[in-house]
């Protein structure tokens, strides 16, 4: 009979550890392992025991204490973790839960402990050891502790969970039970194994837990355990406002322990805090504000749920406060990224309209830059294009800031650079260094140069990389992530600029190529033809015998020298453009009247005021107005002299040129040509008058009026 008991307890105890392994990870799994080995290891010793007729059982016996012991202590051990109490288990309560077994197998060994060994092994004699009394009030008193402990948590279960730990509670209550019956019926009760089948009945009714209620794969987590450790605050509040709970996150905002809160008016305790509306009776509430915990100034969002039980109704409130500060520190820090990206990019879109050319516009993009990022240095490297498609195409330094001059030749010139521009060509994609000093792809002179970061970022433009941007930082700071997002954001912005003005210089210059082309037609070529075909015809006439007026040699030589003026003229508009800034108008005037009048025989004269100060876009267009109207003049008029006036008013300047020429009559419809509208749409955009004087071979006189401040011009 004993050999049939111990094998079902070895099953029971073999389904138990088979069940525990496939959910070995959760709470109290170990606990129950150990419990069904030291049941196995209980029921084999006892079964041995019966049997051993030669040694007397002493080591068996000794098996047998050990095995009941351990395995009571493994069911406390289960309900410790299954009721939420893991803080029991700590050097101590192991040391405690270890002491007593110890001890034990020590009198045992030492013959202070004996017993009749079958009646004992059943745990029902009643021997004359006071340690056996001990032992087995150990043994009982941590399934008592269990008992109270699953008492505790029934009355805070739900259903599901109430029937879950009702069914422990009963499996941990039968060995308790037995042992009763055993001390109150020893007379009529007299069975050895009935300590070894309770605690098998406690195994079977474990077993049916983990099958129906799924006890190892949903745990309850108590009540107290979630609150207590919640990060939010938690504070609940009786119908007189009065604190009766909070939680150790609510201990911290409000700087008061729970014991001196308990029972004290809510605004008493919370009268720093911003004012809470407490006197809603059943509504939801909601508020943010702010609260210095040691020193540091923490947002908060704050609700006030009223609290209802049924029948009763209202019977109290419950405030949650939820600490905002990480999440409202991000939304700034977010919106001050937005905000200085909007004023990178308005920044950078105001020197694409303000400066004169694309090297100017790079220099102070990349200045703006570079201060934006925090960075101590910056460059703008730009593609060469191949024109054979064999060839890698080269790149160029466009712009720099903060590089030392004697590294700028060694960076253009180096191969590591051009490897890494030919990666970012490739794959289009940031090339970033965290350490310049020990990354062995960058030249020497920069691993050398104490720079500690580095990140370059590909200027694309829908399939085409034009370039890269580069920013450098010192002292170990390393660029984020978030900081490669940003800078990628501006350098698709800076190749936008880019290729537009790549694609308006190419409209300028195929533009201007038209024009040349059409002066070059019009003008140029067709008074030369003229000049041919009057030379053919004076030759004609001298082959046949017939000789040359002076009229018609005089025609030949006008038009020769009206070719060569016009020609002078086209020569001097294929120039580069003149330099307003740094020479001055009155300057800008006279070297184009020695370029281009001056060598067609044209008397000029530049009469100026002193002091004649202008903006630069007004004299600008003073220039251009002026260059138009001598255009004409070479053009059309015939004139001899040209007379050039500037001069200098109360709150305007004047320009005036004079000529000599055929002039015209501007009261003809139709009469005022290219030239004369290009001059009334500049005066326009400078908000200035034009006035035009001309009498058929009395010459023309031109005037302009520009105020002397600056205003806006319009486009």
């Amino acid at each position: 009979m004993a050999f049939g008991f111990a094998i079902s307890i070895i099953i029971i105890s073999a389904i138990i550890t088979t069940l525990v392994i496939r959910s070995r990870e959760v709470r109290g799994g170990t606990s129950l392992v150990i419990f069904s080995i030291a049941l196995t290891i209980w029921a084999c010793s006892y079964t041995v025991l019966q049997y051993d007729k030669l040694s007397g059982g002493r080591f068996w016996l000794a098996l047998v204490y050990l095995s009941a012991t351990v395995t009571a202590s493994a069911l406390l051990t289960f309900i410790l973790a299954y009721t939420n109490h893991p803080e029991w288990l700590g050097k101590l309560g192991i040391f405690i839960l270890c002491l007593e077994p110890v001890v034990t197998q020590v009198l045992f060994w030492t013959n202070r402990f004996s017993s009749d060994s079958k009646l004992a092994a059943s745990g029902t004699v009643l021997s004359s050891s006071p340690w056996y009394w001990i032992n087995a009030s150990y043994s009982d008193g941590l399934i008592i502790l269990g008992l109270i402990l699953l008492t505790e948590t029934l009355r805070h279960k739900t259903k599901q969970y109430r029937l879950q730990s009702l069914t422990i509670f009963i499996s941990v209550f039968i060995p308790l039970l037995t042992k009763i019956l055993s001390l109150a019926f020893l007379a009529l009760i007299l069975i050895p194994e009935l300590p070894l089948v309770s605690f098998a009945v406690t195994g079977l009714l474990l077993i049916y837990c983990i099958y129906h209620f799924k006890l190892l794969d949903i745990v309850p987590i108590a009540r107290e355990d979630v609150i207590e450790r919640l990060s939010d605050g938690f504070m609940v509040l009786d119908l007189k406002n009065r604190i009766v709970d909070l939680n150790p996150a609510a201990e911290i905002l409000i700087r008061v322990s729970r014991e001196d809160a308990f029972g004290k008016p809510a605004e008493d305790i919370l009268q720093n805090w911003p004012k809470l509306d407490l006197e809603s009776p059943v509504r939801e509430l909601e508020t943010k504000g702010s609260v210095r915990i040691f020193g540091e100034l923490r947002y908060l969002n704050v609700r006030i749920l009223p609290l209802i039980r049924k029948p009763e109704g209202l019977v109290g409130k419950v405030i949650l406060w939820r600490d905002i500060t990480e999440r409202r520190m991000s939304d700034n820090a977010r919106q001050r990224a937005r905000d200085e990206m909007f004023g990178l990019l308005h920044s950078i879109s105001g020197s694409a309209f303000r400066t004169l050319g694309l090297n100017e516009f790079l220099t102070e993009t990349s200045l703006q830059i570079m201060y934006s990022f925090e960075s101590q240095a910056s460059l703008i490297l730009l593609r060469e294009e191949s024109h054979s498609k064999t060839d890698a195409p080269g790149f160029y330094l466009a712009s720099h800031q903060g590089i030392p001059q004697n590294r700028l030749d060694h960076l253009s010139s180096s191969p590591a650079v051009a490897r890494i521009m030919g990666q970012i060509i490739d794959s289009k994609e940031p090339f970033f260094v965290p350490d310049t000093s020990t990354d062995p792809r960058l030249p020497e002179s920069m691993q050398q140069s104490g720079i500690s970061s580095l990140m370059l970022i590909p200027l694309t433009t829908g399939d085409q990389v034009l370039g890269a941007i580069g920013l450098l930082r010192k002292n170990g700071l390393i660029y984020r992530q978030d900081e490669m997002n940003r800078l990628q954001t501006v350098a698709d912005e800076l190749a936008s600029f880019i290729r537009a003005d790549r694609q308006r210089q190419i409209a300028i210059a195929l533009e201007e190529r038209q024009r040349l082309f059409h002066d070059l037609h019009d003008s140029i070529s067709q008074k030369l033809y003229g000049v041919v075909t009057l030379t053919e015809a004076a030759q004609g006439h001298l082959e046949t015998g017939g000789t040359v007026q002076a009229p018609e040699l005089s025609r030949i030589g006008a038009s020769a020298r009206q070719a060569l003026k016009e020609m002078r003229l086209f020569l001097f508009q294929m120039k580069q453009p003149v330099d307003l800034e740094h020479v001055g108008l009155v300057a800008a005037l006279h070297e184009r009247l020695a370029a281009v009048e001056g060598r067609a025989n044209i008397k000029t004269k530049v009469l100026a005021d002193e002091n004649i100060n202008l903006p630069l876009e007004k004299e600008t267009m003073l220039y251009y107005i002026a260059q138009e109207a001598l255009n004409n003049i070479v053009k059309h008029a015939e004139a001899t002299s040209i007379t050039i006036f500037l001069k200098n008013q109360k709150n305007a300047i004047k320009l005036q040129v004079v000529d000599d020429g055929c002039g015209f009559d501007p009261t003809l419809k139709g009469k005022a040509g290219m030239g004369l509208r290009i001059m009334q749409e500049r005066v326009a955009k400078v908000g200035g008058k034009l006035k035009i004087a001309s009498t058929p071979g009395k010459g023309t006189k031109i005037t302009v009026t520009v105020g002397k401040t600056k205003n806006q011009i319009t486009k």
